[in-house]
């Protein structure tokens, strides 16, 4: 148990560091650099994918959030940790691995970096959000469920094709943004979830999160997760809400 749990570790470790070298040093911006990291773990590491993955979350940071390498290295220790610690809650919930990259990151900007804030976005640009939030977590959640798909390559695979179309045409990264926040909501159980419907409305309900959110926590890492499983979270309060409606109807 203590082998797999440094194993877990120094997996995450590794994954932080690469998906840092990859966006920051080789220049393939966040986006891809998670993503091709999501899809090799799944292939070379899988029983450590789900840790892996939050702990590229973490290094989609910018450099002025983690500065170098080594911080890099120490987000990824400090998801590790966390992630051994939660374990057994949230299960099944899209979201948590952002959650956990989030408040590691910001652990870690406490003593190397000050957390940004950016400008607001238009109304319109907005839309785009939710509509591309929605895409995003249907895309996932029915490469998830329907093709019996891990949910961490299902993640990957649209976060890639979605990155690479904006690099090759429309180098629209607040959209790409906003797809990659839906796919993290994608993840979820089809328990957690239920039904196709329902997930689009969380990815809508991601998408304006992530629009009245945008100027805040900018360029943190595990940002776009925390809000995938912020929205997750509402919208099983409100169903629980109306369960419990429904059953004082009945008496």
């Amino acid at each position: 148990m203590i082998k797999e749990k440094v194993i877990l570790i120094l997996s995450t470790i590794l994954a932080s560091v690469l998906t840092y070298l990859l966006s920051i040093r080789f220049h393939l911006g966040p986006f891809i650099a998670s993503g091709l990291v999501g899809l090799i773990s799944t292939k070379v590491l899988k029983k450590f994918s789900s840790p892996m993955y939050a702990a590229s979350f973490a290094s989609m940071s910018s450099s002025e959030v983690l500065p170098s390498v080594p911080s890099s290295g120490v987000a990824g220790l400090i998801t590790g940790i966390l992630y051994i610690l939660t374990q057994k809650v949230f299960v099944g919930i899209g979201g948590k691995l952002g959650a956990i990259a989030f408040l590691s990151v910001l652990i870690i900007s406490l003593f190397v970096s000050e957390v940004q804030f950016s400008q607001n976005l238009t109304y319109l640009e907005g839309l785009y959000l939710i509509l591309g939030s929605s895409l995003g977590a249907v895309l996932t959640y029915s490469v998830s469920t329907r093709f019996k798909q891990n949910p961490v390559f299902s993640s990957s695979i649209v976060v890639l094709t979605a990155a690479l179309i904006s690099n090759i045409s429309l180098r629209y990264d607040n959209l790409v943004a906003a797809i990659t926040c839906g796919t993290y909501a994608g993840m979820s159980s089809e328990e957690v979830i239920g039904d196709l419907k329902r997930m689009f409305f969380i990815g809508g309900l991601a998408g304006i999160i992530l629009f009245l959110s945008w100027p805040l926590f900018s360029g943190v890492g595990g940002k776009l997760g925390l809000i995938a499983f912020l929205a997750i979270f509402l919208c099983r309060l409100f169903s629980g809400m109306e369960d419990i409606e429904k059953e004082i109807l009945k008496e």
